[in-house]
């Protein structure tokens, strides 16, 4: 987890973070800025993932 999307870049960099899962302009436009860092998957790019979600369970009375 990161709280932002301007700082993982630099943590990828440093290895104290392994990845970072984006939308494909925004790895284009970063491997241009950090020469250290290459995007993949640019030509078959994730289009879709399947999300879990755990909530607070509710109290039932």
């Amino acid at each position: 987890m990161n709280e932002d999307n301007i700082t993982i870049f630099q943590k990828l960099i440093d290895k104290e973070a392994d990845v970072m899962v984006t939308d494909a302009i925004e790895t284009r436009i970063q491997e241009q800025i950090h020469k250290e860092l290459e995007a993949v998957n640019l030509n078959k790019p994730f289009n879709s993932f399947d999300f879990g979600y755990l909530i607070q369970k509710r109290l039932r009375f």
